[in-house]
Order: structure tokens, then C-alpha cells, then sequence
């Protein structure tokens, strides 16, 4: 429920239709004669935007999911998982999904772990770690060093994940957790909880790439922090995550 929302809303606030649809409505009330609603309503709008779009709020609001992230490993580990985060309708991966392969990869390269595991994504499923695989192989790893694993959320995927590597022989215990800094410290916490031996690894520097004072940068980046806290609430909520840290 919580993907559909989030892609609901980042859709609506940032459409070009969004803005005509406000402006349209500011015109109204105009012409109706409610030209102090007009007016309180613009100031309200241009208060949101301002505060939404500034690096202070997108610093203080972070600062919870900051202090319980975990610091990136980089440890000898019996496979690398890569978490998945969609693809587009073309088959090409989203750039959050990129990222944490070609982070992956470069794992992969440095020899840290003979296996390589991709997962899918809420949208796509399947499609993403298939998808994930063939550019994997296409980057020189061998097709028989790459497990795929399907998963709607990140529950699911961990579920699956440790359902198959700890069914291998030898089991597979020990992991490299890769995925974005907002999202590792549920991640690894789901994936503890699951069986496995998680050591996390970032495939980004910071939590947002956004730059100077004022940006629509920080209002997506406010989105994405906020479904991230919701599904924190939530996995919390159904004991899906490990207390051990």
C-alpha cells in the first residue's frame, strides 16, 4: 500500500497539471469574490513550497534515520545481495536500481564474495531481477555466480533470499546488503531477522544528491524519507525487523 501512495504523490505534486489545477483554483475564488481565501491560500502554497524545498527540513527531518543508520561494510561474505528498485517500461534499469547493482559489482570485482544475488521490486517483481541478471552478465559476471530472487517488499525478498541460501550447500550465511543509505537500515534489519548474517554496504555517499538552499530536490527527497519512516512504522508493527541493533 505504502509504494502506491508514494508514487501516487510524487506524481501529483510535481505534474505540470498539479500547477494549472492551483492556479486555476486561485482564479476562481477570485472571481467568486473570496479574494482573501485567494490570498491566504497563495501564501500557504508559497510557505509549503519554500519549506519543503529548503536544506534545513530535509536536514533536521533526517537526522532520525541518519543516527540509526548503520555505517557500509565492506567484509569477505559467502554472497553480495543487490536489492532491486525497479525497472522502466523498456526493460532498462531505474537509476536507484543501477546504482545499487554497479555498487554490487564493483564487490563482486574486489572478489569479497563468489555469489552474486539480485532481487526483484515492489512493481516488477520478477522482471527486475531478471532484468538485473542480464546486466550482471553483461558487466562480466558469470551467469552461474548470479541467484535471482523475486519480492514484492523488502519482507518478502529477505524471506526468499534466506529461504535459498541457507537451503545451499554449503549454506550461505554471511552477506553483503547492498542498497541506498535511506533504505539500509531496514533493509539489513528485515534481512537479520530473516536468518542471515548482514553486513551493510551503501551504494550512495549521502542520503539525497541535492544541492544549495532551495531545491524541488529536498520536497523529493522529503517524500522518499517520509515512505521510508511509515515503512519502518510498519515493519516495526509486524516484527519484521531484528532488534539487534
Amino acid at each position: 500500500l505504502l509504494y502506491p501512495v508514494k508514487f501516487w504523490l510524487q506524481t501529483a505534486l510535481f505534474h505540470p497539471l498539479t500547477a494549472a489545477a492551483l492556479l486555476l483554483l486561485l482564479i476562481a475564488l477570485v472571481s467568486l469574490g473570496y479574494r482573501r481565501a485567494a490570498l491566504w491560500l497563495m501564501w500557504a502554497l508559497l510557505a509549503l513550497i519554500l519549506l519543503l524545498t529548503s536544506r534545513p527540513l530535509a536536514l533536521l527531518y533526517n537526522i532520525p534515520l541518519r543516527q540509526n543508520t548503520p555505517a557500509s561494510e565492506t567484509v569477505q561474505a559467502d554472497a553480495i545481495i543487490a536489492l532491486g528498485s525497479g525497472i522502466h517500461e523498456d526493460g532498462s534499469l531505474r537509476r536507484l536500481t543501477q546504482q545499487r547493482l554497479n555498487a554490487a559489482l564493483a564487490l563482486f570485482r574486489q572478489g569479497l564474495a563468489p555469489l552474486l544475488v539480485v532481487t526483484g521490486a515492489e512493481d516488477k517483481p520478477d522482471e527486475t531481477a531478471v532484468q538485473m541478471k542480464s546486466y550482471a552478465v553483461a558487466h562480466g559476471v558469470p551467469a552461474t555466480a548470479i541467484v535471482t530472487v523475486p519480492g514484492y517488499t523488502t519482507h518478502e525478498e529477505s524471506v526468499a533470499a534466506a529461504r535459498i541460501l541457507l537451503r545451499r550447500t554449503p549454506p550461505v550465511r554471511r552477506i553483503l546488503l547492498v542498497t541506498n543509505k535511506r533504505h539500509l537500515y531496514r533493509a539489513a534489519e528485515t534481512f537479520r531477522k530473516a536468518g542471515l548474517e548482514v553486513h551493510p554496504h551503501a551504494a550512495d555517499g549521502r542520503f539525497s544528491n541535492c544541492r544549495g538552499w532551495f531545491s524541488w530536490c529536498y520536497a523529493k527527497a522529503f517524500l522518499a524519507t517520509s515512505y521510508e519512516y511509515l515503512a519502518i512504522s510498519r515493519y516495526k508493527n509486524h516484527q519484521w525487523m531484528s532488534n539487534d541493533h
